[in-house]
């Protein structure tokens, strides 16, 4: 049986989950100690300092007093030693805002420097209004330096509205950043956290030309980004859709960093815009998007999204959720797809991601839909991962217009997908998928489940058009193997035949294909033959099903037998139950045989695998026996 493991990823995978808890635990604790030189900006005027580097932040030498703007205090800081404050002090009505127009582009912060919004004599946070800044102009710039920013709101600038650069390293919490020309945030080094685990501490960040957050490695990969709690592309209140133009979140040649983390410190990434993403990745590796809400409002009940909730452009390793509630994403509301996968304009095929416990298609409590087009979709992938064995690493794929898998191209091989449940809610009720539960066109090895604890998916209720639809339809491709899994209901709803499996001929996925003598005939999956159940017998200890199988002399299958509550509409399956598996190897002529006990059915289906992991189309289903009716005797 195929399996595709990256060990080398799975090995490190941050050193496990633990290695992201305890990361996020001390980000949670985050709270640098300052010391040096605290500047107050009580002006809300823009002119510079008289004397940089005295110690004493003032714009105007013959005014008593320290008279200190905030530009004044960035080249006070800039020309001091040490960690330094700045603080506001602007002395308005109380109640009224204070904004600061800022006339030009301001300077670069090069050291260590704590910035508080939050002004001490009222009014809130401090805003920084850019509309006058000029053009190109960036909102606030760190250069070098570690420093902390909170509790400003910075709007309206013609560049970003906050530009992180050079070997500069951030934490920004509860800041607001709207209106910019450019991305709200863009980062350029490493060691940079935007929000922390704590509510308090989350950015709202919305309304920006290009992105919500940009971060870009301009020579090399930059790493530890770590962007948690963050509203992005909604209002504060979280339910108003206020979208970045660009997409929420679009990482560029970045590693080893976190979107989101569990689900207390996860974003909202929204937005209604249908030509933008709401996470991008491009040339990236070993990062985890985890804990998010991506195309919904902060309810998770609210249709709130983009073009593609996730796309993972030429990137590697990239982990989309986790095991169990507490790193899942919810992704729904994305007009194209919930996950896209591909080469893009990269250079190398996307290798060894990880798709694990999310809820793609419906709302936060996985039961009811809230669409994308189609679930996940990979046109380029080396080792995907869609589900896995281990308890709370499926998926919930359901309710999506169009597919709920769907893989394509040569450049798709090695795809596992295990232990999800598509075409069905959290509670396991019908949950509907427009077209096939999974499609596989032209794309290489696959494992579709297994036979291992854990490994089965759910495929089930899908086809609401008036065409058939399959649970599983293979198109063009060849070593798809398909076992184990709960088949059913597929093709429901019109009048029209949807198999648990159809191998397409020339005209697509259409119904069963016929056996043929000596199984020469060639296409998906090798349009392998299935195997024909000739016969049930049932004494007082045991059921025994047997059957036959045409192919090629010598030739070895595994018979996998399956229970089902009904026979499907076209006579042939599906697999509702898996009971059990037998072997059968052909004689010179191409004929083979089984004999296999299996438990109570109402009937029975069966399905033939290669060792090529080539799977068939379902068998005819076979009625099981009558259960005996015992009626109790009256003695008079």
């Amino acid at each position: 049986m195929l399996r595709f493991l990256n060990i080398k990823f799975m090995s490190v995978f941050f050193s496990t989950s633990l290695g992201l808890i305890m990361l996020l635990a001390c980000l949670a604790s985050f709270s640098p100690a300052w010391a040096a030189t605290t500047l107050t900006v009580n002006l809300a005027t823009d002119v510079g300092d008289v004397s940089p580097g005295d110690g004493n932040c003032d714009s105007d030498g013959g005014t008593s007093g320290n008279q200190c703007t905030l530009r004044a205090a960035i080249e006070e800081a800039n020309a001091l030693t040490g960690k330094d404050t700045i603080r506001f002090s602007i002395g308005q009505p109380s109640g009224v805002p204070r904004t600061i127009y800022i006339q030009s582009e301001l300077p670069a912060i090069a050291g260590d420097v704590e910035i508080d919004g939050d002004n001490l004599t009222g009014g809130g946070a401090v805003t920084l209004n850019g509309d006058s800044a000029g053009t190109g102009a960036e909102g606030l710039i760190f250069q070098g330096g570690d420093s902390w920013m909170y509790d400003l709101i910075v709007k309206n600038f013609d560049g970003a509205g906050v530009l992180i650069t050079g070997t500069a390293s951030i934490t920004m919490t509860a800041n607001t950043v709207f209106g910019a020309g450019e991305s709200g945030i863009e980062i350029h080094s490493s060691h940079n956290n935007i929000g922390t685990t704590s509510v308090a501490d989350r950015n709202y960040i919305y309304s920006n030309t290009h992105y919500g957050i940009l971060a870009r490695g301009d020579t090399s990969k930059i790493q530890a980004i770590f962007i948690h709690n963050n509203y992005i592309g909604l209002d504060r209140n979280g339910n108003a859709n206020v979208p970045n133009d660009n997409g929420g979140i679009f990482f560029d040649n970045v590693k080893e960093s976190v979107v989101g983390g569990n689900t207390s410190a996860g974003n909202v990434i929204a937005g209604n815009d249908l030509s933008a993403t709401g996470i991008e990745f491009f040339e990236c590796e070993r990062n985890y998007i985890t804990g998010n809400l991506i195309g919904t409002d902060a309810s998770g009940s609210q249709d709130s999204g983009f073009n593609d909730g996730i796309l993972l452009s030429a990137s590697d390793q990239i982990i989309v959720g986790g095991y169990g509630a507490d790193y899942r994403n919810l992704i729904s509301g994305n007009d194209d797809y919930g996950i896209r996968i591909e080469i893009g304009s990269g250079s190398t095929i996307p290798d060894g991601n990880y798709i694990w416990g999310n809820y793609i298609g419906t709302n936060i409590s996985g039961t009811a839909a809230i669409p994308n087009g189609s679930g996940i979709y990979i046109t380029d992938g080396n080792g995907t991962h869609i589900g896995d064995s281990t308890a709370g690493a499926g998926n919930i794929i359901a309710g999506n217009l169009n597919y709920g898998i769907r893989l394509a191209s040569a450049n798709t091989t090695q795809t596992s997908i295990l232990g999800n449940s598509i075409g069905v809610d959290a509670n396991g009720d019908p949950l509907y998928g427009y077209y096939h539960g999974i499609f596989v066109y032209q794309a290489g090895e696959t494992v579709i489940g297994g036979l291992n604890t854990g490994e089965a998916n759910i495929i089930a209720n899908h086809g609401n058009y008036v065409i058939k639809q399959a649970g599983v339809c293979i198109d063009g491709s060849t070593g798809i193997e398909v076992r184990g899994n709960s088949i059913y209901n597929n093709g429901p709803v019109t009048s029209t035949v949807g198999l648990g499996i159809d191998l397409a001929e020339a005209s697509g996925c259409d119904g069963v294909t016929a056996n043929d003598l000596g199984d020469v005939d060639t296409g998906s999956n090798d349009l392998i033959n299935f195997p024909v159940l000739t016969g049930v017998i049932s004494d007082s200890n045991y059921i025994t099903v047997t059957g036959i199988i045409s192919s090629e002399a010598t030739k070895g299958f595994w018979v996998d037998l399956y229970g089902n509550d009904a026979c499907d509409a076209s006579g042939h399956g599906e697999g509702q139950t898996y009971l059990g598996t037998t072997s059968s190897i052909t004689d010179d002529e191409g004929n083979g045989s089984f004999s296999i006990q299996m438990p109570y059915a109402k009937y029975y289906s069966a399905l033939a695998v290669d060792v090529n992991g080539n799977t068939s189309e379902f068998s005819a289903c076979i009625e099981g026996p009558r259960k005996r009716v015992f009626l109790p005797v009256l003695l008079r």
